[in-house]
């Protein structure tokens, strides 16, 4: 016999997830030590990255008076590739972006939105690139996190100089407490507040990855 099995699957975690196909196979006959049962386990969501397959359990149990074989497969993601053509692309292109925004002063406004306009328009590209490649599911992801984040970086970073520009060159508006504000949570807070998130994100990615291992 031949049977095919369904199994959800939860892309929360992506791409420090885990997948387990559990699978009950009850006996039509009663005496499970004539029957021989070939287990074959094989993946093909080549698209959504590389998957590591584990067989966690096979065993016969009697379940409510009926011999039920138990089969529980495991495929464990390794994030390798995205690590590569995702995570290290987008977090450099947020570092340009923040050495532009602290070494560049607020007298070269249009050069800082240079900057940061291409470096939105390469993060669009970008973004419809991974987005196309992960697996559609209707709740946020992991990977959705990031990219929103890597995303926002610059167009705050164009908002505030923008802001800052219309300080400096309104006649009627001198509030110089205002423009340090500004320069001050451009050039210090933001960057720290990246870096919490960075961390964070690692933290409980690769925790969440090496649970599932």
């Amino acid at each position: 016999y031949t049977y095919h099995f369904i199994c959800p699957y939860d892309w929360s975690d992506y791409p420090f997830d885990r997948q387990v196909c559990q699978m009950e196979i009850v006996l039509a006959s009663a005496r499970s030590k004539q029957i021989e049962i070939e287990l074959q386990a094989f993946s093909n969501l080549t698209d959504y990255s590389t998957f590591a397959l584990k067989l966690t359990n096979f065993s016969a149990q009697n379940i409510n008076g009926e011999n039920t074989i138990l089969v529980e497969i495991m495929m464990h993601r390794d994030f390798t590739p995205l690590m590569l053509n995702t995570y290290l692309p987008t977090f450099t292109l947020t570092v340009i972006n923040q050495l532009t925004n602290y070494f560049i002063g607020y007298e070269l406004f249009e050069g800082i939105i240079a900057v940061n306009s291409t470096t939105l328009m390469t993060l669009a590209s970008l973004f419809i690139s991974v987005f196309n490649s992960m697996p559609e599911s209707t709740y946020i992801k992991m990977m959705d996190i990031w990219m929103i984040v890597t995303f926002m970086y610059p167009f705050i970073i164009i908002f505030i100089h923008t802001l800052i520009h219309i300080l400096n060159k309104s006649d009627k508006f001198e509030d110089t407490k205002g423009m340090a504000g500004l320069w001050f949570v451009s050039r210090k807070i933001l960057p720290i507040l990246f870096i919490l998130f960075l961390v964070t994100y690692w933290i409980i990615g690769l925790e969440k990855w090496y649970a599932n291992y």
